[in-house]
């Protein structure tokens, strides 16, 4: 005894092939559109951490510009995070910018930032 073929319209296969092609092409859109994305139209890293972009420091009404005596400035001077406003680059932080080379995208600039600033500097004499 043979068991009995199984048969099949000549249009399901056509089906199959014409839904198989068309998840593809589905596919290949999708990862396109998001190689734009990613390329094209990704948001900009946070702002330059460079020099050139503070702003100018002035000075405070009858301030001198005589130099400092020696020895007025010994002693610990903390970081006051009290003051400024990360949003608008007025606050202390600190950053780092790297250069890295990766397999599958190339090269690139990974930026980060934090206002999660603490520390202290001890100045003797």
């Amino acid at each position: 005894m043979h068991p009995q073929p199984v048969i099949r319209p000549a249009g399901s296969r056509r089906r199959a092939a014409l839904l198989i092609g068309a998840a593809v092409v589905v596919a290949i859109l999708a990862a396109g559109g998001y190689a734009l994305w990613y390329l094209f139209l990704q948001p900009p890293g946070p702002a330059p951490v460079g020099d050139a972009t503070l702003p100018p420091v002035a000075t405070a009404a009858g301030a001198s510009s005589q130099p400092l005596a020696s020895g007025q400035i010994s002693g610990t001077w903390n970081v006051d995070t009290s003051i400024g406003s990360f949003a608008d680059f007025t606050s202390s932080f600190v950053g780092y910018r790297v250069q890295e080379q990766l397999a599958s995208i190339g090269a690139n600039t990974a930026v980060g930032r934090t206002p999660n600033v603490s520390g202290s500097l001890t100045i003797d004499g």
